[in-house]
C-alpha cells in the first residue's frame, strides 16, 4: 500500500508583533470612534520617542493661534499630498492652508446633524477640513510650556513632528507633553503620549484624523469639565504610543501540514 504525502501551505494572518495591540477603536471609554470610508486603523504601539525640545524650531500659536509650518517632504493623506501643515495651539495640526482657529478651540459639537449618533462630542462637527488630532483641548503655549518641530531624517525616511511641551490648557495648571510624526514613504502617522498631568484637558478631549466630513477615524471623544479629571479608562497614557497606517498585515508564519493518504 502506497502512501501519499501532501504538504499543504496554510496561510495565516497573524500579525506582526506592532499589530499585537490592534486597538478597537469603539472601546475607547467616554467616545465616539467612527470610522467612514478612511481606509486607516488605529493600533497601539510601543513608544519609541525622542524629544526635539532641544533640536527643533520653537512655534508661537500661542492661545488659539496657528503657524504655517514646511514638511519637507510631500505627505499622503486621504489620497492627497501636502507638502505643509498648519500647526495649531489647541493640539491639532491642518493640512493645507485655509484653517480658521478663531471658531475651533473646542472640540465636540451638542448637535451634529449630519451624524447625530456623534452628538455630544466628535473631531469632524466643527469644521471639515483634513486634520490630524492628536491632542484637541483648548490648550494655551502662550501661558506656559512650548511647541517645536522638526524633520530629522535621510531623504525618503525622513519624519516631520511637531511636539507640544508641557503646553497646559488655556486658565489651567495642568501640562500635556504630546508628539505628532509624519512619516515620509509609508503615510503613518504616529501620536507619542509622553507626559500628562492627571486629569489634563480643559473642555474635553478628542482624539483623531480626518481627511473631510465623510472621511475620518476618531480614536476617542472624552469629555469631563473644567475642573473635573478626564475618564481614567480611554485616555492614553504617559508612555503610550498610537499608530494610524493604511498598511495591510503581512503574514508572519506559514503553517505545513502533512496529510496522509
Amino acid at each position: 500500500m502506497s502512501k501519499l504525502f501532501a504538504l499543504v501551505a496554510v496561510f495565516c494572518l497573524i500579525p506582526l508583533s506592532a499589530d499585537a495591540g490592534l486597538m478597537n477603536p469603539l472601546a475607547a471609554a467616554n467616545g465616539y470612534a467612527n470610522s467612514r470610508d478612511h481606509g486607516y486603523r488605529v493600533l497601539a504601539v510601543e513608544q519609541d520617542a525622542t524629544s526635539i525640545a532641544n533640536t527643533g524650531t520653537q512655534q508661537s500659536p500661542g492661545d488659539d493661534g496657528v503657524v504655517d509650518a514646511t514638511i519637507g517632504f510631500d505627505f499622503n493623506f486621504f489620497g492627497v499630498d501636502y507638502s505643509s501643515v498648519q500647526i495649531n495651539g489647541n493640539g491639532h495640526v491642518y493640512l493645507g492652508t485655509g484653517y480658521d482657529p478663531s471658531a475651533n478651540y473646542i472640540n465636540g459639537a451638542n448637535d451634529n446633524t449630519a451624524h447625530p449618533e456623534d452628538n455630544g462630542g466628535s473631531i469632524h462637527t466643527n469644521y471639515s477640513g483634513p486634520r490630524i488630532d492628536f491632542w484637541w483641548d483648548d490648550l494655551d503655549s502662550g501661558s506656559g510650556g512650548a511647541v517645536f518641530s522638526e524633520t530629522p531624517g535621510d531623504p525618503g525616511s525622513q519624519e516631520f513632528v511637531v511636539e507640544f511641551d508641557n503646553v497646559p490648557p488655556y486658565d489651567n495648571s495642568l501640562t500635556t507633553t504630546v508628539q505628532m510624526i509624519l512619516h515620509e514613504g509609508t503615510g503613518d502617522i504616529t501620536f507619542n503620549y509622553m507626559d500628562q498631568t492627571p486629569g489634563t484637558a480643559r473642555n474635553g478631549l478628542a482624539i483623531g484624523i480626518q481627511g473631510s466630513d465623510t472621511s475620518f477615524l476618531q480614536y476617542g471623544w472624552f469629555s469631563n469639565g473644567r475642573a473635573e479629571p478626564l475618564p481614567t479608562e480611554g485616555v492614553p497614557d504617559p508612555g503610550q504610543s498610537l499608530l494610524w497606517t493604511q498598511a495591510v498585515p503581512e503574514p508572519s508564519s506559514f503553517v505545513l501540514l502533512a496529510i496522509a493518504g
